[in-house]
């Protein structure tokens, strides 16, 4: 059994960690993770001007709490779903 809770946690820290990883590699390389982004997101025509807040301290704060809210309910989920069936 997993402890839901605590598998969260876990998941939330490795997230946001992933996160600060990938903003710095858009600023060390941001054509080629732009080129990534726009892979991964099929039929979407990405700009370069969408990234215009990339730089802001809001949009470093915005991002990353976003990113430790949404691993955290999905792991949380995942942990809770394991755990029912699992018995």
């Amino acid at each position: 059994m997993l402890n839901a809770k605590a598998f969260a946690n876990a998941a939330a820290v490795v997230g946001a960690g992933l996160f600060v990883v990938c903003r710095l590699l858009v600023g060390v390389m941001p054509q080629s993770m732009f080129n990534v982004a726009q892979s991964w997101m099929h039929s979407v025509a990405l700009q370069p001007s969408m990234m215009s807040g990339y730089g802001t301290s809001s949009g470093w704060l915005t991002g990353i709490v976003a990113m430790v809210v949404v691993v955290w309910l999905v792991a949380y989920a995942f942990a809770s779903l394991y755990n029912s069936w699992a018995k």
